[in-house]
């Protein structure tokens, strides 16, 4: 039997990044480019922000080229089951972005 700690390194601490996720993404993005000496003004980041909160899910996993957090780093899964994570099929695309046995 395996005791707590092995358990917690074979199982991933993983889930799919969800809208909120991305909004509080954006939000921490615009004082780090700031910082970073881009001119970036208030009204800037209150237009882009209100633009990001009427966008779908999968429009945001775009432009942001991330669709999951994995053991705290930010991971891009594309062409990969959204669920198990394992690489799709040509053939599954009808199912987007999930397998059948999902």
């Amino acid at each position: 039997m395996m005791n707590s700690s092995e358990l917690k390194k074979t199982v991933q601490n993983k889930r799919l990044l969800t809208k909120k996720d991305f909004l509080r993404l954006a939000k921490n993005m615009y004082p780090m480019l700031k910082s970073k000496g881009h001119y970036i003004t208030d009204r800037h980041v209150k237009q882009s922000m209100e633009d990001f909160k009427k966008m779908k899910v999968s429009e945001l996993r775009e432009i942001f080229q991330k669709t999951h957090i994995i053991d705290g780093q930010l991971k891009n899964y594309y062409g990969h089951c959204f669920s198990c994570l394992r690489p799709l099929r040509p053939d599954y695309t009808r199912f987007e972005n999930y397998c059948l046995d999902c």
